[in-house]
């Protein structure tokens, strides 16, 4: 992924859409589905936020030790990890730190390792709105 300032995430989009469109054999779009997701919640407020000096970022698969990171990127590791969409509901805005060691084949474990932190990851009970890209070849 590539970090973009805030309220820039949509030009960035567009213009990387309409560089594939212009210069590729293919044709991208974006657009509005709705899919089977996860959620994740918070189930208490006892997170707290970083007080790291600087943002750290280590995964060797099921085992992450991130520092001063956003919600967004938990979310990107849950989803490549656990290879599922995830919604985020938690409502955090900060910068926080986790270290989460799980077994990749038990995936309760990383519920467990969440729950830690006071999050609580579940699959919706619907489908939920996400915005995709579509690509398709022309």
């Amino acid at each position: 992924s590539i970090e973009v300032a805030p309220g820039l995430e949509d030009k960035v989009n567009e213009t990387a859409l309409e560089y594939l469109n212009n210069n590729f054999d293919i044709y991208g779009e974006r657009k509005v589905d709705s899919l089977d997701c996860h959620v994740l919640t918070l189930s208490n407020k006892n997170l707290k936020e970083s007080s790291s000096e600087k943002e750290e970022y280590q995964f060797r698969g099921d085992e992450l030790i991130a520092k001063k990171i956003k919600m967004e990127r938990l979310i990107l590791y849950i989803e490549s990890m656990r290879r599922v969409i995830v919604a985020d509901r938690t409502g955090l805005e900060g910068f926080y730190d986790f270290d989460l060691k799980w077994e990749f084949e038990k995936p309760e474990t990383l519920d467990r390792e969440l729950a830690k932190y006071g999050m609580e990851l579940k699959k919706s009970a619907k489908k939920l709105p996400v915005e995709i890209t579509e690509i398709y070849k022309r």
